[in-house]
C-alpha cells in the first residue's frame, strides 16, 4: 500500500537457494512464498535455466496467467532486467528473454498432455498444488517430473492446504521438514 519495498525474510532467502532442486512448501496466504518463487524463476532465467523453458502450473489456468502477469510486471519495473524482456514476442501465457535464445516462461493448463508438449523444461513451478480438481492428479505431476528429468531440472511445489486428496498432501506428509 505504501509503494515502499518490503524487506525479504530469512525464509524467503532460503526458498531461493540455488542448490535446492526439489522443494515442497505448505504455506499460508499472503506471506510472500509465491512472490519469491516467481523471483526465483527470473533469477534462474539468467543462470542455470538460460536457453531453457520454465513452466508455471496451477489448478486454474487463469491463476497461471496471473502469475505470468506478475513476472512481466517485475521485469517491466526493473531498469536492470527490462532490456532482456522481449515484449514483442511475449504474450499473456509466454515470457521471452533476449539474452539467450530459447529462454522463456510458459503458463500451462494443469493437464498432463499440455505439460508433455514442452521439450526443454529446466524448471517447473506448481502453485496451489492441493487445489487441483482432477480426481487423480498424479498424471500431471508425473508429466512434469518427466519434463524436468530430461534436463536435470528443478521443481518448486507450493500450496495452501485443502484436504487429504492428491499428490500434494502425500508429498508433504513424506517430506523431511527444514528446521
Amino acid at each position: 500500500r505504501t509503494n515502499l519495498p518490503n524487506p525479504l525474510y530469512d525464509y524467503q532467502y532460503d526458498l531461493d537457494d540455488p542448490r535446492i532442486r526439489l522443494q515442497v512448501v505448505a504455506k499460508s496466504n499472503k506471506i510472500g512464498v509465491t512472490e519469491i518463487l516467481l523471483r526465483r524463476m527470473i533469477r534462474k532465467a539468467f543462470a542455470e535455466c538460460a536457453s531453457y523453458q520454465q513452466i508455471i502450473l496451477t489448478h486454474r489456468y487463469d491463476l497461471a496467467l496471473e502469475n505470468m502477469r506478475r513476472i512481466q510486471s517485475m521485469l517491466r519495473a526493473s531498469t536492470r532486467l527490462h532490456p532482456y524482456f522481449d515484449e514483442k514476442n511475449s504474450n499473456m501465457g509466454r515470457t521471452v528473454f533476449t539474452h539467450q535464445p530459447g529462454t522463456e516462461f510458459l503458463a500451462c493448463p494443469a493437464v498432463a498432455g499440455a505439460v508433455r508438449g514442452y521439450p526443454r523444461v529446466k524448471h517447473a513451478f506448481i502453485d496451489e498444488a492441493a487445489h487441483f480438481v482432477q480426481v487423480e492428479d498424479e498424471e500431471m505431476l508425473a508429466a512434469t517430473l518427466a519434463r524436468i528429468s530430461n534436463t536435470n531440472g528443478s521443481l518448486d511445489i507450493v500450496s495452501t492446504q485443502k484436504g487429504q486428496r492428491g499428490f500434494f498432501p502425500r508429498i508433504v506428509k513424506s517430506a523431511d521438514p527444514i528446521p
